[in-house]
């Protein structure tokens, strides 16, 4: 069964220092060169849920994953799908559930779930590994301080495109980070920017300057032909608020992409995302 060995920038306690978006492309590029053949485009749910191993910063442990059964949060409501470590479980072992295929859940939408948990597997679950071989602090219980059990949880299509959680505390702000970070890692790896790009301008007609409502199509036949589900696949054409319809002709109005002097050509950061 296939391991992902990743590395990014963290702090002592596997915590990830503030990554911008190249990095965490970088992270997702990397897992899906050491998943798939190069020249390969879709990603695939079985593929993906043949992982049963991550060693991150040089920090093993296993993965868990289970796509048979209804996941429920805390509070016992449907959710597409969560990530969660125990303490309690007595392993090194972070699970990644996913809710069955069916009418809730497409097997688009079952992709992007779990992309999205995997990248909570990847840059979160590192720090909860530590925390949890921590002993109790000061003014802790010690019946109760390394009893919590660390989950996110995805509970509909619309949190994979959240991009505006509230941040009034210090731990909303990290949620927000951290639902940043899963987001980012879910699209660049089902959908990378640079070969979004790429196919997207080989499927243009007349190169750059075919008029702007025949450039929709191509970009949007090439993003789902690496099959992220409609919600998160949207979020990748609109990355800053631009509508979905018009991402095709946003796509290719300067500076977005602009042919360099050599003839090959440079996407800056809002090209795609």
């Amino acid at each position: 069964m296939p391991a992902l060995f990743l590395c990014y920038d963290s702090c002592v306690r596997r915590k990830p220092r503030y990554l911008k978006k190249p990095a965490i492309e970088s992270v997702a590029r990397e897992a899906r060169a050491q998943l798939l053949p190069a020249g390969t485009d879709a990603l695939t749910l079985e593929r993906l849920a043949e992982v049963s191993e991550l060693n991150i910063n040089s920090l093993p442990y296993q993965l868990w994953v289970s796509l048979d059964h209804p996941v429920t949060d805390e509070a016992g409501q449907p959710v597409l799908g969560l990530c969660e470590f125990d303490p309690d479980c007595g392993e090194d072992a972070v699970s990644v559930l996913v809710s069955p295929v069916g009418e809730q859940l497409t097997p688009e939408l079952a992709l992007s779930t779990f992309a999205h948990e995997l990248g909570h597997a990847i840059f979160d679950a590192p720090a909860w590994l530590i925390a949890a071989k921590q002993g109790p602090g000061l003014f802790d219980d010690p019946d109760t301080s390394q009893r919590r059990a660390y989950r996110t949880a995805t509970p509909d299509a619309d949190h994979l495109g959240a991009t505006a959680l509230p941040q009034n505390t210090a731990l909303e702000k990290e949620i927000r980070i951290a639902e940043f970070r899963a987001n980012e890692f879910m699209g660049s790896l089902l959908v990378p920017r640079d070969r979004l790009v790429e196919l997207a301008v080989a499927r243009a007609p007349d190169g750059l300057r075919c008029r702007h409502r025949t450039r929709r199509r191509p970009v949007r036949r090439t993003a789902r032909r690496h099959a992220p589900a409609g919600r998160a696949r949207h979020l990748r054409l609109r990355r800053y608020g631009k509508p979905a319809t018009r991402a095709g002709c946003e796509l290719w109005r300067e500076p977005q992409i602009h042919p360099c002097a050599d003839g090959a050509l440079r996407a800056s950061a809002h090209s795609v995302w």
